[in-house]
């Protein structure tokens, strides 16, 4: 009975090979094909916060153009196997050997192709580095809450419209944009008609989207924090009770104090992404999102389209919430997120046309150009509207996969930008270079809010004279500082020390152990759920059992990257020792000191191979 079932091992081993190397290659040309602009961060962020309310056509979508050929060639190679085994049982080995080989070699290609694509991969390395050098992000950040901030005697209302996925790019290139044709024909007009900050140019102007700034909560917070959204945090925590990024000042925060009523409306669950976590914590925002339309009877339990409910919708509860706002003696703030021009392709409502044929995504951005056009002209037929600042942005530039295909290697994508009704007008005629997160202490001086200094976080007011950091140090270097780990975003992300955060760190850290020149280096990884600022110090202490009970003392250093940070000891301990030792972690944090932290046996290490690893000089 044990030989037929030996005997069938190589078999499930072939085809357990087989699917994983089958399953790796459909999902690697999904993520290429569809997110070209993907990045490892926004890869970790959605991994450590919710997911609720993604659009499954999405995920529809990658199981038809990629799982079932996927499905469909295992089928046709086991069918293969199959009749090689029947014909001559001989060679099906080799013929399963040939095809694995194959399916290696077009994963290590198609792995190349997407790294050089997207940088995740690359991205992923450097995150594994530790800071080294000045903190950049650090040396530029003014703290909003050190600077003064005098609000007119009559506070003005603030409607801030994020729009997925717009650019500058969809206008014709005689305005700025990126194409021969212009899908965005009244945002075109209207931005040239108000402030974008292009001088005395008649084309669009717009924001540079830098690392941390690619996606939707990312984008959310640079424009109202003016920081990147980096992940050297405990990014677990993000969408958890344990707040979200709770020491920093944000728009909302600042609003809040000032008396404003906060409210925000999106179409999609608040809770993907965090982004409920984040309203909540800066400004306490009453959110109206998909949820809310169940909960309030607005549409049917089982309504879904897109993301949740269309643009169309979206427009219509937002003239109602700003009615009611508008009663009030307080001032409001009110955001919007649209989401019917997300990626891929769009969602093609009853109001699209088709002036731009086959190509969908064209008619969708020319049918959200026309809403949100006539959601401004009713905005400025109300009462309110003459104290009332609206600010319209792109929140990120498009990740769809071929839109943007013909637009010149050599032209800059930029998001949208418009600032309509400001008290201020800018210093200078001059074209600004600017980034996203700029439009923070922009909006404020919008509203007519006088500043100490004119750059809040690393933000800078463009109505002021002063140089953004783009204009100062150039794209290419706040591309490149923007992309390293910062201490004070780690610091901003972690909340205070609490025995809860000290538990969990104890559950879940671990020890990894290398061999280093025939010595043995010591990692403890994932206690970040700490904050690195907060650790005083870490102590190792060996006893190694194979030299007569040596007891070796160590005092960890503190290494930090951008996906936390991790205790490292070069000891010299021998390697060949590994299995006779124990190893006990002492940690001085908070009221602690010399806290016995977490003890280690050899069962529990984890090997990891110094050679292969790109954290190591």
């Amino acid at each position: 009975m044990k030989k037929p079932i030996l005997k069938m091992i190589p078999n499930i081993l072939v085809y357990l090979f087989l699917a994983l190397l089958l399953v790796l290659f459909g999902t690697i040309s999904y993520f290429t094909n569809t997110w070209k602009e993907l990045t490892y961060q926004e890869i970790l962020f959605h991994l450590k916060t919710s997911i609720e309310g993604t659009n499954p056509d999405m995920i529809i979508s990658g199981l038809v153009h990629y799982g079932i050929p996927m499905l469909f060639l295992f089928v046709v190679l086991v069918v293969i196997l199959h009749i090689v085994k029947k014909k001559n049982p001989k060679i099906k080995m080799i013929v399963a050997a040939g095809m694995l080989l194959v399916l290696l070699v077009a994963n290590i290609f198609n792995i190349i192709r997407f790294n050089n694509k997207t940088n995740v991969i690359t991205d992923y390395i450097n995150s594994k580095k530790g800071i080294t050098g000045p903190d950049f992000v650090g040396e530029n950040y003014v703290d909003p809450a050190t600077v003064s901030l005098t609000f007119p005697e009559k506070k003005r209302n603030l409607i801030y419209i994020y729009l997925e996925s717009m650019e500058m790019t969809y206008a014709d290139k005689e305005n700025g944009g990126g194409f021969d044709f212009n899908c965005i024909p009244n945002l075109t007009k209207l931005s040239e008609e108000n402030d974008n900050f292009s001088g005395d140019s008649s084309t669009l102007n717009g924001g540079i989207i830098l690392p941390g700034m690619q996606w939707t909560t990312a984008a959310l917070f640079a424009q109202s924090s003016g920081l990147p959204m980096q992940m050297g945090v405990d990014e677990s925590k993000s969408d958890k009770s344990d707040g979200f990024f709770t020491d920093m000042t944000a728009i909302g925060d600042i609003l809040q104090n000032e008396g404003y009523q906060n409210m925000v409306q999106l179409g999609s669950s608040a809770n993907f992404g965090a982004i409920a976590a984040f309203f909540k914590d800066h400004g306490d925002f009453t959110i109206h999102d998909l949820n809310w339309a169940y909960e309030e009877g607005l549409i049917p339990s089982d309504y879904y389209v897109n993301w949740g409910y269309e643009d169309e919708k979206l427009f219509d509860y937002a003239k109602t919430d700003l009615l009611e706002l508008s009663k009030s003696d307080q001032p409001f703030n009110y955001t919007m997120f649209t989401i019917d021009t997300h990626f891929e392709d769009g969602y093609v409502c009853r109001l699209c046309g088709h002036e731009f044929g086959d190509n969908q995504y064209a008619n969708v951005m020319a049918c959200s150009d026309r809403q949100v056009t006539d959601f401004v002209n009713w905005i400025k037929q109300q009462d309110f509207y003459d104290n009332t600042t609206i600010v319209i942005t792109g929140d990120h530039t498009t990740m769809d996969s071929d839109f943007c295909d013909d637009v010149a290697d050599e032209y800059q994508r930029k998001t949208y930008t418009c600032i309509i009704n400001s008290t201020v007008s800018p210093e200078k005629e001059e074209f600004r270079e600017y980034a996203t997160m700029d439009l923070f202490p922009t909006t404020l001086a919008a509203l007519g809010v006088e500043m100490s200094s004119n750059r809040l976080g690393c933000g800078t007011n463009l109505y002021s004279s002063d140089k953004t950091l783009i204009e100062q140090y150039g794209k290419d270097k706040c591309n490149d500082e923007f992309s390293k780990p910062s201490k004070l975003i780690m610091d901003l992300a972690n909340d205070a020390f609490t025995d809860e955060d000290l538990a969990k760190a104890q559950e879940v850290s671990y020890m990894e152990v290398a061999d280093e020149d025939g010595t043995i280096r010591f990692r403890l990884q994932d206690a970040d759920t700490l904050n690195m600022s907060d650790v005083r110090s870490l102590k190792l202490s060996v006893v190694d059992y194979a030299d007569n009970e040596k007891i070796y003392d160590f005092d960890m250093d503190i290494e930090a990257n951008r996906v936390g940070w991790c205790g490292v000891v070069h000891s010299e301990i021998p390697y060949d020792h590994l299995d006779q030792l124990m190893c006990r972690v002492y940690i001085s944090i908070g009221d602690y000191e010399n806290y016995i932290f977490k003890d280690f046996a050899p069962v529990v290490f984890k090997i990891w191979d110094i050679k292969m690893d790109n954290s190591i000089e």
